[in-house]
């Protein structure tokens, strides 16, 4: 029932993958520190690691997964409709301008069709807080020490360096175009 979802041998290996889960009835229940950036739109979380984990956020209307953590990509079940992206953002390391437009284009690609989103990393805090800032930058046009503090208050932990703090301010610029990738 349960297969590991092996990286292929190039590390840089992106592409979208569908992950296909049974329809049974599973109990579910949240991936731990599972919150919602904005309500059946984008939800924040650890790494889910069960199937009960992506039962809830199916129930929860997620559709797509995107994962930013190269060294805790979660297991991949079969027979339940997950679309999955990888986004290689190494811990403790900001997302560049490339990688942050990317999770951007997805969340707007998804919500056209009324998605919602689930990102992660190993824990939910600090690559996943600097995309949930960013999300905020974007979708909400805040500024980014407001998107940070909202982010920090909602899901206490978030976005742990200083190099964090800044990718979410480079994407303020970025978008007012200031600054190009």
């Amino acid at each position: 029932m349960w297969e590991c979802l092996e990286l292929s041998q190039n590390q840089n290996n992106t592409e979208l993958t569908m992950w296909d889960f049974p329809s049974s009835k599973i109990i579910s229940y949240p991936p731990y520190n599972f919150s919602w950036v904005e309500n059946n739109k984008l939800a924040a979380m650890a790494c889910p690691t069960s199937e009960s984990n992506f039962q809830f956020l199916i129930d929860q209307g997620i559709r797509h997964i995107i994962t930013l953590s190269p060294e805790n990509v979660p297991p991949k079940i079969k027979n339940m409709k997950l679309n999955w992206t990888m986004i290689d953002v190494e811990e403790f390391e900001a997302p560049s301008i490339e990688n942050i437009v990317k999770f951007i284009n997805i969340c707007e690609k998804c919500h056209s069709v009324n998605h919602a989103v689930g990102i992660h990393c190993r824990m939910g805090r600090g690559r996943t807080g600097v995309m949930a800032a960013c999300y905020l930058v974007h979708f909400k046009d805040l500024p980014p020490e407001k998107a940070i503090t909202n982010v920090r208050l909602t899901r206490p932990g978030s976005i742990e360096t200083f190099e964090q703090e800044r990718a979410v301010k480079r994407y303020h610029d970025y978008r007012r175009g200031l600054i190009t990738t």
